[in-house]
């Protein structure tokens, strides 16, 4: 590793080596955040030994959300991008649009014929406004905004001095931290799916500042230290919560992904990966499966849903046991189904292909 400690520009237009891995394992950890989601909801009714196992690990795969974002924006900011606009529209509506079209009528299915909720058009429409036909959805709401927003701030990337691109994604970053900190204090609803992207905007705007850090050792090892420290920061903040506050706002907020240690926990782990995988090599099998991440990801709550409703939950046996075994079973059934509409020409864009 380059004893090197002094951050780099990004090197526009260079291959990003650990982008692929670090996909894999940010899709592993969103699976563990959902399996984990359900136990810490449970503080009072599950042993402390099983709550605190399913707070840690829901606290350590946190960074997963804001790291997706940031490779997003590390990959799409480049400046020496020049592909006209109708091209770049085109190609990221493809992307996003079908998967997003599919999977929000097929949530809606499961809401109505699986789990016999009653459906209006109002309640159908409501859903798809907010990005709410199942939870994880509003994440291709989100990407699919700042997707929109993107040949503007490429512009901005090829024309700002690096001073303001860093002022740019500080404060945005900045700006929607404070803005999940009122609206959780003033139990304010959310936004529309129209405007889900907006505080994440420094984080892809770090994703393409961050995109080519070279790190010692001595800072890998201080970064490392900072991760342990916003884990465990995020997992005592959760169990005081559990005890002072009083709605869900306040009990969860340490789990949101736009907190202040949660976004150092984020820079971190992207830090940190770089320096792992920045001489990957990219292979046959880790590309394929790179390319099924999205859809494991659309599919994944849907085959932990049916799992909990045949006996597999979260707690099975214990939070320890529930837990790996209903992430590495959805995790599997969700690849493997994916792989097969992958498969299918006439499928293959549902999942993102």
């Amino acid at each position: 590793m380059s004893e090197n400690c002094s951050p780099p520009a990004p090197a526009a237009g260079s291959r990003l080596a650990y982008a692929e891995p670090l996909r894999l394992w940010a899709c592993g950890a969103v699976i563990l955040i959902h399996v984990c989601s359900g136990p810490v909801a449970e503080f009072g009714r599950l042993a402390p030994r099983d709550w605190w196992i399913a707070a840690g690990l829901r606290a350590a795969v946190t960074w997963a959300v804001p790291v997706f974002v940031m490779l997003s924006g590390a990959l799409l900011l480049d400046p020496r991008k020049d592909e006209p606009l109708r091209q770049f529209v085109v190609r990221r509506c493809s992307r996003v649009g079908w998967p997003l079209l599919a999977a929000s009528t097929a949530y809606l299915a499961w809401r109505v014929y699986y789990r016999q909720e009653t459906p209006t058009p109002l309640w159908a429409l409501r859903h798809l406004a907010y990005g709410t036909t199942w939870a994880h959805l509003y994440f291709l709401y989100l990407i699919a905004g700042l997707y929109a927003v993107t040949p503007v701030l490429r512009q901005f990337t090829r024309h700002a001095s690096r001073r303001q691109q860093w002022a740019l994604a500080l404060v945005a970053l900045a700006v929607g931290i404070l803005d999940k900190l009122l609206r959780t204090t003033f139990h304010s609803g959310g936004a529309s799916g129209l405007l889900l992207f907006g505080p994440y905007l420094g984080y892809y705007a770090l994703g393409w500042l961050l995109r080519d850090v070279v790190l010692c050792r001595r800072r890998c090892v201080a970064l490392g230290t900072l991760w342990l420290a916003a884990t465990a920061f995020t997992t005592l903040l959760c169990r005081a919560a559990m005890d002072l506050a009083d709605g869900p706002g306040w009990r969860f907020y340490a789990f949101e992904f736009l907190t202040p240690q949660i976004a150092l926990q984020a820079v971190c782990t992207w830090l940190l990966a770089q320096q792992l995988w920045r001489q990957a090599r990219s292979r046959r099998l880790t590309r394929l499966l790179g390319e099924a991440t999205l859809g494991v990801y659309l599919l994944h709550p849907a085959v932990l849903d049916w799992l909990r409703h045949q006996g597999l939950t979260s707690t099975w046996h214990g939070a320890a046991t529930g837990i790996a075994v209903s992430a590495l079973v959805a995790a599997a059934v969700s690849l493997l189904v994916t792989l097969l509409l992958l498969a299918l020409p006439g499928l293959r864009r549902l999942v993102g292909g």
